[in-house]
């Protein structure tokens, strides 16, 4: 396994400006939902006020390190965009070990995936449709009932409930 060089990692500062969105997020949200909560419950205090003031902050230093985060992103993947050319690109292709993998790997896609779904297909195809009045015949799958995955079973009606006879004229007697 090979190891990736120190100037090739991420660095410190992207790493502090992917934590610094989320605690600040986190802070911003829970100042802002502390301080709404006090103000809602009336109290008016300098506390109340500085949470909001807070979360307030802590929202705009979310919003700016997201930018930041942002623009790193980009700059990254332009700085990256360069290294990959078409030369490197063809000398791991014509690898003689890339094209055994790949010819392995489409054989196995064929005989385990697309020819059982194609003979299977064609088994399906092959019985004649059955006329709209035959009773249900199983085709050998399992049904979707049968493995927990259909529809759910239909409740029988319910039996009419008998109506209240002593209404307002029964209660005037």
């Amino acid at each position: 396994m090979t190891e990736i060089p120190d100037e090739e990692g991420a660095g410190w500062f992207a790493v502090l400006a992917v934590l610094t969105v989320f605690v600040s997020g986190a802070t911003a949200v829970l100042s802002l939902l502390s301080g709404y909560f006090l103000r809602q419950l009336g109290v008016e205090s300098t506390f109340t006020r500085a949470m909001l003031v807070v979360g307030w902050s802590a929202g705009a230093v979310t919003v700016i390190s997201v930018l930041v985060c942002t623009v790193l992103l980009v700059v990254t993947a332009l700085r990256a965009s360069g290294r990959l050319t078409r030369e490197t690109v063809d000398r791991y292709e014509s690898s003689a070990e890339v094209v055994r993998a790949r010819e392995a790997w489409r054989e196995a896609l064929l005989e385990r995936g697309i020819l059982p779904f194609l003979r299977n297909a064609l088994d399906d195809s092959a019985t004649p449709p059955s006329a709209p009045d035959a009773p249900y015949a199983p085709t050998g799958r399992t049904p979707l009932r049968a493995s927990g995955w259909g529809p759910a079973p239909t409740l029988p009606p319910r039996p009419p409930r008998a109506r209240d006879t002593a209404g307002p004229e029964k209660e005037r007697e």
